[in-house]
């Protein structure tokens, strides 16, 4: 099937909402194919996508024959969401664009396609598009089990009890149930079963044929009568049963409930169990990788022989000192009464503002420095930054200006005062540490040698093999903690999984009997006299109570979060990066949220209202942090 519209990005520069500057379209069209299984056309694009020549790409179609019929977007709910029509007026082509709205200030229409992933359904007259938008790493596909397991872990985040939110005393199973849970579930299933059996119903009076004999007369039996004769059937009074009642229109909503919230209780104990055995496996990895040995990479010793080599490579010091020097140095300095100054770094004063130090002014000339009880030596910086160039046990050549000054100190030991004023030039020409990374050097050289030897296994020292051993451990405690979680996460996994199926198939059978489903509880002694209808409304509360959805406006929030489609890339990541920072908060430093906290993550997930914050408090600690 040919298809009867082009698509393509257009670059739009608007003057205001509805006068049009310029239109530039993308040098090609998207590609369209007809897909004989689904009957429809199929387009796949990404978002934020990259058109030759189009700087803000608006995704935007176009009949290829004139056309009176204005093309408009599918929505989940069938609703019909128009697209505007614009025209440009070079080339006289009419284009239709999705326009949420108007950013005043950037002077263009919002599209959510722009950066938003997932599918739209487009009608266009009598063909139907499916626009499959993905992003440049991952595909539609991916993305939609991206944003499912962001509602999973919502969810699990409002759901489970497991202590590390409220910090209440239950006994729980992994996924947020406990026995009692459990309990209720089979008990609301039983006493559904049991409705269904004789659900309550209204006679309604209705007329239709019956055998002669078995006829309930009306008037329209009479006239029968008079104008068949004897026909063997005649119309008759007659009673249907209703089921679409308010006590069933409850019941259905009730379950309808129920079974939402069970089926978020199977996929968090299903996520439980997949995390724990990932985890189960990447320790056991650990620690069956323990040995008495260990490989060294070599290319990572190449790299440190590389670096210790430079380090003391004299010519390759004094170029960095060289650069480092003439960062410091500011044009209008003037160098004057500038001396060869030769300087031997032996130590830092316990104030760290000066050094202890060797001085002379010749190569040959014997340092002066520090003799105990007798003399000390030091150097003073008149510029702070000079301190980047000076290392302990290094010797220097210098141009530079000293200053000097003497005196006696309380202990009767005389000082000798060197500040350094102005430096031009500075070069390493050794020293004790200087000459310590040579010997470095040589060492690794020789370790080096012997490991390539052993094709790069090195033998554990005693300290490593002490650590391996508490390492070991504490993997041991941590598969234990790991594996009794996956268990619990198994064994509520199995038990739900089939109770969700049975649920479905009585809400199947509810809807077979054409009962509608409403929230309104009837006034109606039913649920006084019928224990079965008693036990599903009182049921129906419990399993509220027990899953801390007690609180309407919650569960509905959370069911308007089950409703999200289309991902807005950045929306998402940012919702996913708060999720973790507050598991990691509340699971890993036992911080506790405020009361409120589930109602104001819900609204932020929801509207991105970005002028709520979430409270955080570890009293343990004494800390209090906020997330905004």
């Amino acid at each position: 099937m040919q298809a009867i519209f082009e698509m393509k990005y257009l670059d739009v520069s608007w003057y205001n909402e509805d006068t049009i500057l310029s239109i530039k379209e993308s040098s090609s069209s998207l590609n369209v194919e007809f897909d004989d299984e689904l009957q429809h056309f199929l387009c796949y694009t990404e978002i934020y996508p990259k058109a030759d020549g189009i700087r803000l790409g608006q995704l935007a179609f176009r009949y290829l024959k004139n056309n009176l019929i204005a093309p408009y977007i599918k929505g989940a709910d069938d609703t019909k969401i128009p697209l505007k029509k614009i025209t440009d007026k070079d080339t006289g082509k009419e284009w239709w664009i999705e326009a949420n709205f108007w950013i005043a200030k950037d002077k263009r229409w919002e599209s959510k396609t722009y950066r938003t992933a997932g599918k739209i359904t487009v009608v266009l007259q009598s063909q139907i598009c499916q626009v499959n938008i993905g992003s440049s790493e991952f595909t539609a596909k991916q993305l939609n089990r991206y944003l499912s397991d962001f509602k999973s872990d919502l969810w699990e985040l409002i759901l489970d009890e497991h202590s590390y939110v409220t910090g209440k005393a239950k006994i729980t199973q992994s996924g947020g149930i406990n026995e009692e849970t459990i309990h209720l579930i089979n008990h609301i299933i039983s006493h559904t079963q049991q409705i269904l059996k004789n659900p309550k119903s209204e006679l309604r009076e209705n007329q239709e044929l019956k055998p002669r004999k078995m006829v309930k007369p009306v008037s329209r039996t009479f006239m029968e009568i008079a104008t068949k004769g004897d026909s063997n059937f005649l119309t008759s009074r007659a009673t249907n049963p209703i089921f679409n009642v308010p006590e069933n229109r409850y019941i259905l909503f009730a379950l309808e409930r129920i079974y939402r919230i069970v089926r978020q209780l199977v996929a968090i104990s299903q996520n439980k169990k997949n995390r724990f055995e990932l985890a189960i496996e990447k320790l056991n990895e650990r620690y069956h990788s323990f040995g008495n040995t260990k490989p060294i990479d070599k290319n990572l010793v190449r790299k440190d022989l590389e670096a210790i080599k430079k380090l003391y490579n004299i010519e390759h010091v004094n170029n960095t000192l060289k650069g480092e020097l003439k960062n410091l140095i500011n044009d209008k300095d003037q160098f004057t009464e500038l001396n060869k100054w030769y300087l031997k770094i032996t130590g830092k004063t316990s104030d760290g503002k000066s050094y202890f130090v060797g001085v002379k002014r010749q190569l040959n000339d014997v340092w002066f420095e520090r003799v105990a009880g007798e003399r000390n030596v030091f150097l003073n910086l008149g510029n702070e930054h000079y301190q980047n160039l000076l290392e302990e046990g290094f010797e220097y050549k210098t141009d530079a200006r000293l200053d000097y000054s003497t005196g006696v100190s309380k202990n009767d030991v005389r000082w000798h005062n060197y500040k350094l004023i102005k430096l031009k030039n500075i070069e390493v020409i050794g020293g004790v540490n200087f000459e310590k990374r040579k010997e470095n050097f040589k060492k690794m050289k020789e370790l080096a040698i012997a490991l390539n030897a052993k094709n790069w296994i090195k033998e554990l020292s005693k300290k490593e093999k002490e650590e391996q051993e508490r390492e070991k451990r504490s993997i041991q405690n941590r598969l234990k903690i790991h594996e009794d979680e996956h268990k619990k996460a198994e064994q509520v996994y199995e038990f739900l999984e089939p109770k969700l199926k049975k649920i479905k198939v009585i809400l199947d059978q509810f809807k077979r009997l054409n009962i509608k489903p409403s929230p309104t509880f009837p006034n109606s002694m039913t649920f006084v006299q019928n224990p079965h209808y008693q036990a599903i409304h009182s049921g129906y509360k419990a399993l509220r109570e027990l899953t801390n959805l007690s609180d309407d406006d919650l569960l509905l929030s959370l069911e308007q979060v089950d409703e999200i489609g289309l991902i807005n890339m950045p929306l998402l990541y940012e919702r996913w990066c708060l999720l973790q920072i507050i598991k990691v908060l509340v699971q890993n430093y036992h911080y506790s949220p405020s009361h409120d906290w589930k109602r104001k993550l819900l609204k932020i997930a929801l509207t991105n209202n970005r002028n709520e914050s979430l409270d955080f408090t570890n009293n343990n600690v004494g800390r209090h942090i906020k997330l905004w």
